[in-house]
């Protein structure tokens, strides 16, 4: 790790121009240096020394602002490491620094580090200016363990306090699907998508939520929509073919399948068809997964002999009809 004593040593001195030109490079330097709290979100301890014994660092202002930035844009890239290498410099020398904490608790909930993004939510207490989104990060992160009943109370008092808040509207939505509120769903993804009209994620949720409650039309517009703004979700893809089989329509639900995905999504498929009764189209689509897997394909057999075990059962009862 570079030597810190740099950083902040001769900087008041210069022009603005090559202070901030200055600063950067330190930015640089520090973020290829350091190591991050990924794991637990404790800042490191060095075992030889004491806090009694470590000079006090004060971070330049500017310098502040620029980790700040470099968090921000880290984090919208994905560049998890990154993200939390630049807060947790900050945190080094401010603890309480609100900005920082909120930087980082976005960052542990973005790369799945649901305990330590709780932490640094809850840290910020009850500071006014962070209070709603500290409180919409905790109740999706509550979501993520799959503690639903406190993660309402924690989404619900953030749409209370900043009703434009459209993560914790989308959280509330998943919450409520999850123990089968499909309409309350929808109205929450519909708050949602009035203050984040194009999020693809919220469209996504709000179509399997409709798929849910048997509303495959509705379900089919709010997918196709998502795949029109991210193109790159996958995801929401299979969820489309899934509310296309719904309607019956195997055939388009197929179109454009990678041959990596076909087994599954053949599988998936035959599954809905069974489902509706249609027998005939359900056994062909699980054949033909266990054909193109590259490997035994278990579940696509196990429905394919459950399948089969249905069609006996309707032989003995056509039988007794007779």
């Amino acid at each position: 790790m570079p030597d810190k004593s740099f950083i902040n040593a001769g900087l008041r001195g210069i022009d603005t121009r090559a202070r901030r030109a200055a600063l950067l490079v330190a930015v640089a330097v520090l973020m290829s240096g350091c190591v991050t709290t990924m794991g637990t979100g404790a800042p490191a301890v060095d075992a030889g020394n004491t806090a009694a014994t470590q000079p006090k660092v004060v971070l330049d202002p500017d310098y502040r602002a620029l980790l700040l930035a470099h968090g921000e844009r880290a984090l919208e890239g994905a560049k998890y490491d990154e993200a939390s290498a630049a807060y947790k410099r900050i945190l080094d020398a401010e603890p309480r620094n609100a900005e920082a904490t909120f930087g980082m608790a976005e960052t542990m909930l973005a790369s799945g580090n649901q305990p330590a993004a709780l932490n640094f939510y809850r840290a910020l207490g009850k500071d006014e200016s962070f209070k709603a989104r500290a409180l919409q990060g905790e109740g999706i992160a509550l979501l993520n363990f799959g503690q639903h009943a406190q993660s309402i109370e924690a989404l619900q008092a953030a749409v209370v306090a900043d009703p434009s808040l459209w993560r914790a509207w989308n959280g509330l939505g998943r919450t409520l699907d999850a123990q089968g509120k499909h309409d309350e769903a929808r109205a929450s993804y519909d708050r949602a998508l009035t203050v984040a009209p194009d999020a693809a994620t919220v469209l996504n949720n709000r179509g399997v939520s409709n798929m849910l409650a048997g509303r495959y039309v509705e379900a089919e517009a709010d997918l196709r929509k998502a795949i029109a703004i991210d193109r790159d979700l996958e995801r929401v893809r299979g969820n489309l073919r899934l509310a296309l089989a719904w309607q019956g329509k195997y055939v388009e639900a197929l179109t454009d399948v990678a041959r990596i995905n076909a087994p599954m999504a053949l599988n998936n498929i035959g599954y809905i068809a069974m489902k509706r009764g249609d027998l005939n189209h359900a056994e062909a689509y699980f054949a033909q997964a266990m054909q193109l897997s590259p490997a035994f394909y278990d579940k696509a057999d196990r429905n394919l002999r459950f399948l089969h075990e249905m069609r006996k059962l309707q032989s003995v009862a056509d039988l007794k009809k007779s």
